[in-house]
């Protein structure tokens, strides 16, 4: 039994897995690195606003009927989990915010004091220095991904 609803649902579970998976999508984004760097710039960047640096065609691609979800009678869409899982609210947005906590204290394990914008270092799980963000690389890697997900839809 537990198979079938898996199998009848299987549209809804792909479209929350890639909602899930671009809900920080705005992690990726050079600015998220200087937000939270000692400089703090830019101040107002905030990765759940993603018409601020998304390019508006993924914006469409994202907004589109075809990326809507209804999860035990509630609708939402891919837009409404990457804009709304700090603030929104329902079951699904809900569930993505409770993952989102345990994923990002994952991500930050230890943080002991702020970096530089310039010199932001990667550090392994145990706290020693991996490597150094290139942020002219990290925001070349953004646009590809934009584009090859524009590419995908």
């Amino acid at each position: 039994m537990s198979i079938e609803i898996i199998k009848n649902n299987r549209e809804m579970i792909l479209k929350g897995e890639i909602g899930a998976l671009l809900h920080d999508i705005g992690k990726c984004h050079p600015d998220f690195v200087g937000k939270n760097s000692i400089e703090n710039t830019p101040k107002d960047f905030n990765h759940t606003d993603i018409g601020g640096f998304l390019s508006d065609d993924l914006i469409n691609i994202i907004k589109n009927e075809k990326f809507k979800l209804r999860i035990n009678g509630q609708e939402t869409d891919v837009y409404k989990i990457i804009t709304e899982h700090h603030k929104g609210s329902g079951d699904i947005i809900n569930l993505i915010k409770s993952c989102d906590r345990l994923d990002s204290a994952d991500d930050k394990g230890i943080v002991r004091k702020k970096q530089s914008r310039e010199n932001t270092v990667i550090s392994s799980p145990f706290g020693y220095p991996k490597e150094k963000i290139d942020l002219q690389c990290l925001e070349k890697r953004f646009d590809d991904l934009q584009n090859t997900l524009i590419c995908f839809f």
